[in-house]
C-alpha cells in the first residue's frame, strides 16, 4: 500500500480471492515459514499446525513444503523437548543440533542439567 501511494497509482492490478479460516491460517503459517531467520522450534510449531489444521502425515507435509521428511520429522522431534529447551532454541541459546543431542538422552532431569552446561561453558555439540 506505502508503494503504491508513494508511487501516486490511483488502482494496481490484483486478484481478490475469499478463503475460509483454515485456508487463511494456512496460507499464514506457509508464508511465516518462508521467512529467513526462524529458529527451529519456530518451524516445528507451524508445521505442526499446518498437521493438526488438514490432517496431513509428515511425508505429505514435507511433500507440499518441498522439503524432506526426515526434515519435517527432525523439527516435529524437538517439540518433545521440555519447555524450558525449547526456549533456550527460541531464545537462540542453543542449537538445533545441540537439541537435538538432548533428544537421544530420555532423562528430562539430565537434559535440563545439561542444557545449563551447553549454555553456561558455551559448548558446542561435540564437547
Amino acid at each position: 500500500w506505502r508503494a503504491v501511494t508513494k508511487l501516486g497509482w490511483e488502482k494496481i492490478p490484483a486478484l481478490v480471492k475469499e478463503f475460509n479460516d483454515s485456508q487463511t491460517a494456512s496460507i499464514a503459517l506457509i508464508e511465516n515459514l518462508q521467512r529467513e531467520g526462524l529458529t527451529s522450534i519456530e518451524e516445528a510449531i507451524a508445521y505442526a499446525k499446518l498437521i493438526e489444521l488438514h490432517g496431513l502425515t509428515q511425508e505429505s507435509l514435507a511433500q507440499r513444503l518441498g522439503k524432506g521428511q526426515s526434515t519435517v520429522a527432525n523439527k516435529l522431534r524437538l517439540l518433545h523437548l521440555p519447555e524450558i529447551v525449547q526456549h533456550a532454541i527460541l531464545e537462540r541459546h542453543i542449537s538445533e543440533r545441540h537439541a537435538r543431542a538432548l533428544l537421544a538422552l530420555k532423562n528430562e532431569e539430565l537434559q535440563l542439567q545439561l542444557l545449563e552446561e551447553i549454555v553456561e561453558k558455551h559448548l558446542n555439540v561435540k564437547q
